[in-house]
């Protein structure tokens, strides 16, 4: 019930002038995203403390997260096309339920079409505001937007967002920034196109695996600090409740 209260103010607030998604619309366009979770959960039951990671397609196409960043128990909950309301809205389905250590999110690639910089770090502010309420001792990491060749046009308007992102999460201390821009281009100051799938999508707007390899180096040590903090709060307190039960 909260839910659906919450997420139409939001988006009253927000994205009404661009993203007018009747509540109804929006669940059934991502009925089936959230089944297939559902349905993986049964072979593969998430444990304890996770790193959820959610976000577009960008982070969809991540086939091999887990190894990349292995041993940080990274889980995979991004559902393509979505945007950062969208995000907010299943924000209970995808991200609160598991009580995660830390959460990743990668979202604004849809959100250039409909919404200005300062309107995206609005939403963002709103996001996650809701989910440190929701979770008030996880971190929560935010992956810069990514440059695409196919979109080349919102480039100068995506940075303006990823400049304001960045200045956001430096005014709290449970927040990050990640700034995977640099990975994708070569030494020529180009992308490159051989970091983007050519064969199922001829638009040069997903990476391939190469392209999410170049991310690694940026990605891991970030989240490898952050996950180690979380722990260390999430022992202490449960170190503190043993301590004070047994002395009952």
């Amino acid at each position: 019930m909260l839910k659906r209260f919450v997420f139409p103010m939001f988006i009253a607030i927000f994205v009404v002038p661009t993203c007018c998604l009747a509540e109804k619309t929006i669940e059934e366009k991502w009925s089936k995203w959230l089944a297939g979770f559902e349905e993986s959960e049964k072979t593969q039951p998430i444990g304890e403390n996770p790193i959820i990671c959610v976000g577009s397609s960008s982070m969809v196409g991540w086939k091999n997260m887990g190894r990349d960043l292995a041993p940080l128990p990274v889980v995979n909950r991004g559902f393509g096309g979505s945007t950062l309301p969208e995000a907010f809205f299943y924000m209970d389905d995808l991200i609160v339920k598991y009580n995660p250590a830390v959460v990743m999110v990668y979202e604004g690639d849809n959100d250039m079409f409909t919404v200005e910089p300062s309107y995206f770090r609005m939403l963002f502010e709103a996001f996650e505001t809701q989910l440190r309420k929701k979770l008030p001792d996880t971190p929560i990491i935010f992956l810069s937007i990514k440059p695409s060749i196919s979109r080349l046009n919102l480039w100068e308007k995506t940075q303006k967002a990823n400049a304001l992102i960045k200045e956001y999460t430096e005014t709290k201390d449970y927040l990050s920034y990640i700034d995977i821009t640099g990975t994708l281009f070569g030494d020529d100051g180009k992308l490159d196109p051989n970091l983007f799938v050519e064969q199922e999508y001829k638009d040069k707007l997903h990476l391939n695996e190469q392209g999410y390899l170049k991310w690694v180096p940026v990605v891991k040590p970030v989240l490898e600090r952050e996950y180690k903090k979380a722990m260390e709060i999430r022992n202490a307190k449960k170190k503190c409740c043993d301590t004070s039960c047994g002395k009952k």
